[in-house]
């Protein structure tokens, strides 16, 4: 088994946003310090990123040309690509997260990989994952490669990231799929997400927003920080969790 595959996408660099090399950069670096036996991918499009950050990862893709249709629908053509070279190389897993988002949790592929022969599941994800609404998170997750590539084989770029992935998790367990449109969940939507997923809050993801907080870390050793919950991605929007951890795993046990 070869676990510790960590792919880095979901990022674009416009001409206005220079800065964006910096931080893919800080992203890599912390990556790479943190994982140092990993095989770290890096795809997106704009901009090409540093020299420096390019040495530091196994395999690098980059389009400079924007594809526009991908943004807010979860870059699903870089994804599968990053994933399709990962099982090409023999990886049987892969840890997901934005190329903006470094996890400072070490060696996070066998930390999520323990999780997984843990509880007998499919998948570990965490926040924006929903069981009210028709929702997986489709930012930070691991999984075996096998399920990654047959997830991300098919998407609409019309519809937003989090719904598409959901309906093709349906699709994959034999269930029939949702108009894209509609978001809210079928009778089998509780119990496929509960049976199949494992569930994390973000602090168990470790992966902060440089984006959000670049004013403040630019020049912060992010290894130094002792707590980084106040810089988690989605802590400064304060948005609503779909669901937590206690709430996921006490459904989970009632239904044992």
């Amino acid at each position: 088994m070869k676990n510790n595959c960590i792919v880095l996408t979901h990022v674009l660099i416009k001409k206005s946003e220079e800065h964006k090399k910096e931080i893919v950069e800080k992203t890599v670096d912390t990556f790479r310090k943190l994982n140092p036996n990993s095989y770290i991918i890096l795809t997106g499009h704009g901009l090409k990123p540093m020299q420096s950050t390019i040495d530091k990862v196994d395999y690098f893709y980059w389009e400079e040309t924007i594809r526009t249709e991908q943004f807010g629908s979860g870059h699903p053509h870089f994804v599968h690509l990053a994933y399709k070279h990962a099982a090409e190389k023999g990886f049987t897993h892969a840890f997901k997260s934005r190329a903006d988002c470094p996890c400072l949790i070490p060696n996070i592929c066998d930390k999520m990989h323990q999780i997984l022969e843990n509880e007998q599941t499919k998948m570990v994800v965490t926040e924006m994952t929903s069981i009210k609404m028709l929702y997986i998170g489709d930012l930070f997750l691991y999984a075996p490669l096998d399920v990654l590539i047959k997830s991300w084989s098919r998407w609409n770029c019309n519809h937003g990231g989090l719904q598409n992935y959901a309906n093709n998790w349906m699709e994959d367990h034999g269930l029939p799929r949702n108009n894209l449109a509609n978001l809210h969940p079928p009778e089998h939507w509780e119990s496929l997400v509960l049976n199949t997923l494992s569930y994390r809050d973000m602090s168990g993801f470790g992966c902060i927003n440089l984006e959000d907080f670049w004013s403040e870390l630019r020049e912060v050793d992010l290894l130094e920080i002792k707590d980084f919950s106040r810089y988690l991605w989605g802590a400064k929007w304060d948005y609503p969790r779909q669901i937590t951890f206690e709430e996921f795993y006490r459904k989970k046990n009632d239904r044992s």
